[in-house]
């Protein structure tokens, strides 16, 4: 039977490391990990990619028409949506691990 608590916590330390980034709050969770970490650097890594590739120009020049602002709001979005699905499910993990710990 698939467990996600094992996926979440594999060990001990990563579980400390969840209570740690826990007890900071979800709001920070969400908006550095999600929003800043996910969202930002994967638009800076297609950005890259698109420039470096040979595609077209670089996406990160400002153009009010849409475009690379487009599409830095939309990964802000995926990083923000990226950042509350994360911390659901490990919070469901770590729920579960309280109600029935995990033996390491």
């Amino acid at each position: 039977m698939f467990d996600l608590r094992r996926l979440a916590f594999p060990t001990s330390r990563t579980l400390q490391r969840w209570e740690s980034e826990r007890s900071k709050g979800a709001l920070r969770f969400v908006l550095l990990k999600g929003v800043v970490f996910f969202g930002v650097l994967i638009y800076g890594f297609g950005s890259a990619i698109i420039y470096f590739g040979g595609w077209g120009e670089l996406p990160l020049r400002l153009q009010f028409g849409g475009g690379p602002v487009l599409a830095f709001g939309v990964f802000l979005l995926v990083g923000l949506v990226w950042g509350v699905f994360t911390w659901a499910t490990t919070e469901v993990a770590y729920g579960s691990h309280r109600h029935r710990p995990i033996r390491f």
